[in-house]
């Protein structure tokens, strides 16, 4: 039982590292979200960089510092998650910057050897899963009351703290370090670190990959945790031997980068290149399954093997030894994150974000290649040992933890009754990536505008946030699941887009997305159709940005559309005003929905400030029309919704 302790304590510090630094980006994102610019702020990803503070530590600590971080790290984790954005980054940033300190120190202890950290990672992983099915993708450690498992969570690792370091005393002169050359040590930081990248970035939320490749969200579910469970079944001598096979190891890891880069590059598309070029189509999944994510998930536990493998060329006498190693490596983390985010912002922080436009693979490449290349070139990969950890309890508790997780993702179903109701109540809204005007991450108030109203039809803007900069959660999946809505999340993940998804109360059908030509991020409308009084109604949810000729582009498509369908339901955030040639365009073609309503009564309702939009053809008779500005929308954006009935 005295490596159990050792193995837990690190299965729950790696869970709330994953979570404050979750917490940590998407809080500097939200900031800087707010002015649609970097500011000095974004300078708190030097958090990162603390690893460098171990060059203070020439010797050994003794046990009782490892406690003293170990509890500070706990301490700022427990109390960065009942903080504001604002506070937040530095709350969670000093969580971040304890735990690369603490394990620079825990490197140079006995105690690293008791740790079986492919148990403690996979379970790490696992319980972050189930924390997020539980809250429909949003980490519910995180928010509201149910916080207060961050708070049993934290009691429970500092008492497993206090277990680990008593078992052995203050010194102990068998503890065995590999003796690993400093080339060695640097490779084995970079791989560790890319390998903890690669589990914040897509493996600790099924729901990302899900998103950039439209694979049903519960079947991801199915196939990814048992393949979790079968890591954690692994013994001592299955490790032990497969570890010791490097071309076997070189090849898996190999593949998994290879899969991981398809997976991604497979649902790339050439965006329009000029103003006049065509719109780009791309239909929604036929499939429930994506072969290329099923693959990424049988091939992942690959990185709980390479993270076993290389804190074994981390242990060391002095925890000086790794303050380069690990500061360069985070360093290099550091950088992923911005490149990640970079692909989604191109056109808002500066001439040289615009490189990655379009190169969403690009930091998975990196982390991958980060895996790959010190597997290949650290001659020995055999470890001394693996640790023994009792079992039983480990996989009785997952197990429970599964089960409960795959009945929250496959109990739900879409669609509510209509009974034949011959009105249709149609909602715009720009969630604001889900955050509110007081830049706090709001889903629930969010929830509770839509609920008031009882729309319909839901119209998204800026909904694609699976993502790390929004936190790795998903807010149109939230909203399905606690309205028992259908919904089309429009633009996958990897197209860059700010997200235009479609919810309805009426099943999807025939949905699409097409791409316009754009200069400041890119302009993906979402298509859906639904049957409404035996019709056809087509809705369309738009988004467009940037220069005229982006706008232009946008608004001839979206005409282009509307004339080969009968009933069309235009809404969105259009970015232009109604003194706009854009807004004359439309309404040659289609009605505005809140001039067309009858309780208008003054020129001064007439909002001329606005840029969002309800559109719909001739054949629709506007009943009313209403709108609940900020800061009661809890967006930076009104709310817009019509009542409309077919009157042919």
């Amino acid at each position: 039982m005295k490596n159990d302790a050792a193995t837990y304590l690190m299965s729950i510090l790696i869970f709330f590292f994953l979570q404050q630094i979750t917490l940590f980006v998407e809080s500097i994102y939200i900031v800087n979200l707010l002015q649609l610019q970097l500011d000095a702020r974004a300078a708190a990803v030097l958090f990162l960089y603390a690893p460098i503070l171990l060059l203070f530590f020439r010797r050994r600590v003794e046990k009782a510092m490892l406690v003293v971080l170990g509890f500070l790290f706990l301490l700022a984790s427990l109390t960065s998650v009942w903080m504001s954005h604002g506070a937040r980054i530095y709350g969670a940033g000093l969580a971040v910057s304890f735990f690369l300190i603490f394990l620079g120190l825990f490197f140079g202890r006995p105690e690293s050897k008791r740790v079986n950290w492919i148990i403690a990672v996979a379970v790490a992983v696992l319980s972050a899963i189930f924390f997020r099915a539980l809250g429909s993708t949003l980490d519910i450690t995180v928010t509201g009351m149910t916080r207060i498992i961050s708070i049993f969570l934290g009691l429970t690792g500092g008492f497993l703290l206090l277990q680990t370091v008593n078992q052995l005393p203050s010194s102990d002169v068998n503890f065995a370090v590999s003796h690993s050359r400093a080339a060695t040590r640097y490779l084995a930081a970079f791989g560790l670190i890319s390998g903890l990248v690669l589990i914040y970035f897509v493996l600790s939320s099924p729901t990302v990959i899900t998103r950039w490749t439209e694979t049903d969200y519960a079947s991801a579910y199915l196939f990814y945790i048992p393949i979790i469970l079968v890591a954690i079944l692994c013994d001592q001598v299955q490790v032990k031997k497969l570890s010791s096979h490097k071309t076997l190891v070189l090849v898996w890891n190999f593949l998994f980068l290879l899969i991981l880069i398809l997976a991604i590059v497979r649902h790339k598309i050439v965006f329009p290149q000029f103003p006049t070029s065509s719109p780009v189509f791309v239909e929604g999944a036929k499939t429930p399954i994506d072969i290329a994510a099923s693959f990424v998930f049988l091939l992942s536990p690959i990185i709980f093997l390479d993270i076993f493998i290389f804190t074994e060329k981390l242990r060391v006498h002095k925890p000086s030894e790794l303050a380069l190693p690990l500061s360069l490596a985070t360093l290099f983390f550091s950088l992923l994150i911005f490149m990640l985010i970079f692909t989604n912002v191109w056109g808002y922080v500066g001439e040289v974000s615009r490189i990655f436009r379009n190169r969403f693979y690009l930091p998975f490449l990196c982390a991958g290649a980060g895996l790959l290349l010190p597997i290949l070139f650290i001659k020995d990969l055999r470890p001394d040992a693996c640790p023994v950890v009792s079992k039983k309890l480990t996989l009785a508790l997952m197990a429970i933890i599964s089960i409960i997780t795959l009945f929250v993702v496959t109990k739900f179903e879409s669609g509510i009754p209509t009974n034949g109701e011959n009105e249709l109540t149609v909602l715009t809204y720009n969630i604001q990536q889900g955050v509110d005007s007081e830049g706090c991450k709001n889903y629930e108030k969010q929830l509770e505008v839509i609920r008031r109203v009882q729309p319909d039809v839901i119209c998204l803007q800026e909904s694609d946030v699976a993502r790390i900069s929004g936190g790795n959660s998903d807010i149109v999946r939230y909203f399905a699941q606690k309205l028992k809505y259908h919904s089309y999340y429009g633009p996958k993940t990897v197209t860059g887009t700010f997200g235009t998804a479609i919810l309805s109360k009426y099943p999807l059908e025939r949905c699409y997305t097409f791409f316009t030509y754009s200069d400041t991020d890119e302009i993906g409308t979402t298509v859906c159709d639904i049957r409404f009084s035996n019709q056809t109604v087509t809705l369309i949810n738009n988004h467009p940005a940037g220069g005229a000729e982006a706008k232009l582009a946008h608004v001839e498509a979206l005409l282009d559309l509307a004339t080969d369908h009968a009933h069309i339901v235009a809404a969105g955030d259009f970015n232009f005003r109604p003194d706009s040639p854009y807004y004359e365009q439309i309404v040659n073609v289609l009605v505005d929905s809140w001039r067309a309503r009858p309780s208008i009564n003054s020129e001064a309702e007439d909002m001329a400030d606005r840029i969002d939009y309800i559109f719909v053809s001739n054949n629709f008779e506007v009943r009313d029309s209403a709108c609940l500005p900020p800061p009661d929308s809890y967006s930076d954006h009104p709310v817009f919704w019509t009542r409309l009935k077919l009157v042919d």
